[in-house]
């Protein structure tokens, strides 16, 4: 539905790239976790603890995918997020 809210567009790819992750179809759990964090940007911005659900299970996916780099990539923009929040809180 194109009217539904960022949020529920954002938890719908999540539960689908967990879904595709579980199945081992590590392509397309990227790209259904790529949009979640998209979506969750546009709603509370792309720093916000919600947001940082997405980039910890990207960086889950590619560690599976041995993509060592990216998953560090991911790590990092998780802590800051952490930071972020630790700190404004």
């Amino acid at each position: 539905n194109p009217d539904c809210s960022n949020r529920t567009k954002s938890q719908l790819y999540r539960n689908f790239g967990k879904l595709y992750a579980s199945q081992g179809k590590h392509d397309e759990a990227l790209r259904q976790l790529a949009n979640d964090v998209y979506f969750s940007s546009l709603q509370v911005g792309p720093e916000h603890m919600e947001t940082a659900g997405g980039y910890y299970f990207l960086a889950t996916v590619f560690y599976l995918q041995k993509r060592i780099d990216c998953a560090l990539a991911m790590c990092d923009k998780l802590s800051c997020c952490c930071c972020r929040w630790w700190r404004s809180g």
